[in-house]
């Protein structure tokens, strides 16, 4: 079979969020590729928007970076990158404000038919502030799309409100919503962070989809190479505290290879294990007429990905709300009558020696209102007190 290049109608794409990590990562590259596959007509506009104070000639500059890092240089020229970056506006606009949104509304031709697609690559929690900006200054036209990251907001009462408030502005067909490994909560939590601050941030401690704890940002992309040499070296300490199925062993070193982000190669992983806690509930989980569960903590040895996840199902006790390797009766158990739907894993401490001021550091992430609730309910301490 021969793919083929379907050209699109000229458009108007406006990027919220523009100076974020989606749009860095993925958002730019992407519509780069689409731009030297002949897919995008040279009169469509890019508008970048972000809170930071940047004229267009200084986002270009972004862009270009952007491309450097994330597209293979074997597929462009140089002469594509500037054809693309010529496409590109800038617009510094505060989503909680009126700055910059009459700015905004001058961009467009209110006489066009053209199509403008809004994708909000930004915090869950400026959604609902974003679509009534729109609305207020009639942006919105019949030919309207508007791009949303999977998944929304935090939990299921938040996913329906934020629906319920893009449904207020946009028809349902104007709304697409798509699948993204980055929108996970720390990226959302970063891209906030940026859109709070006007400060770009480099990630250097990462957390799986749905963990929750402890991310670890850097101020400049130089200092990324220095902490991520700690990892390596083992020289930061990492604990994490989770919640399992089952009674856990006490005390157990975990050395079980798991596969790498290639999910092809196994590379050695160690975690080291420790209980903190047990109990059995009076509720029946097939196949049985009790429920028992442990309170874990984990200290990872290695970074392989998904490594604690992999290592806890390795044991027979599996993260709860872990939809990829738990256990799904438990899981829905745990939602049905406690109302928990987040994975049960926290990065709690990091513990290191800052490389530039020798200071002896430990972080910790305080827990989630579900921990706290659980804590309570199971009459657990909480091992961050």
């Amino acid at each position: 079979m021969v793919s083929k290049t379907i050209p699109v109608q000229p458009f108007d794409l406006v990027v919220f969020g523009a100076t974020g990590d989606l749009a860095k990562r993925k958002i730019i590259p992407a519509l780069f590729r689409r731009f030297i596959a002949g897919q995008i007509p040279d009169v469509s506009r890019i508008l970048g928007i972000s809170r930071q104070e940047l004229s267009s000639k200084e986002y270009s500059v972004m862009v270009v970076d952007f491309i450097k890092e994330f597209v293979p240089a074997n597929v462009y020229d140089q002469n594509d990158v500037v054809k693309f970056c010529k496409m590109i506006t800038f617009l510094s606009v505060d989503l909680k404000s009126d700055k910059g949104w009459k700015e905004l509304e001058k961009f467009f031709d209110s006489n066009s038919n053209q199509i403008r697609t809004f994708y909000l690559s930004i915090s869950p929690s400026l959604i609902d502030s974003c679509s009534k900006k729109l609305n207020d200054y009639a942006l919105i036209t019949a030919n309207t799309r508007v791009v949303v990251e999977k998944p929304l907001g935090t939990d299921l009462p938040s996913a329906k409100m934020l629906n319920d408030t893009l449904r207020r502005v946009f028809n349902e067909k104007q709304i697409f919503r798509i699948d993204h490994y980055l929108g996970k909560e720390t990226v959302q939590n970063l891209m906030a962070i940026e859109d709070q601050l006007g400060t770009r941030y480099f990630p250097i401690h990462r957390l799986d989809r749905k963990t929750s704890g402890i991310i670890l940002l850097a101020t400049k992309k130089e200092y990324v190479s220095t902490f991520q040499a700690l990892f390596t070296n083992k020289k930061i300490k990492k604990i994490y505290y989770g919640v399992v199925r089952g009674y856990s062993q006490d005390n157990r070193i975990i050395d079980s290879p798991v596969k790498g982000r290639d999910a092809l190669v196994y590379k050695e992983a160690e975690t080291h294990l420790n209980c903190l806690d047990k109990i059995e509930l009076n509720i029946s989980v097939k196949p049985y007429d009790s429920s028992r569960y442990s309170l874990v903590e984990l200290t990872p040895i290695t970074g392989r990905m998904h490594q604690l996840r992999i290592h806890m199902n390795k044991l027979s006790t599996p993260l709860i709300n872990d939809t990829k390797y738990g256990d799904k009766n438990h899981n829905t158990m745990y939602g049905d009558q406690f109302g928990w739907i987040n994975l049960f894993l926290h990065a709690g401490s990091l513990a290191f020696t800052h490389p530039f001021t020798n200071q002896e550091l430990v972080l910790k992430s305080s827990f989630s209102d579900d921990w706290i609730q659980l804590f309570e309910k199971f009459s657990w301490k909480n091992p961050l007190k």
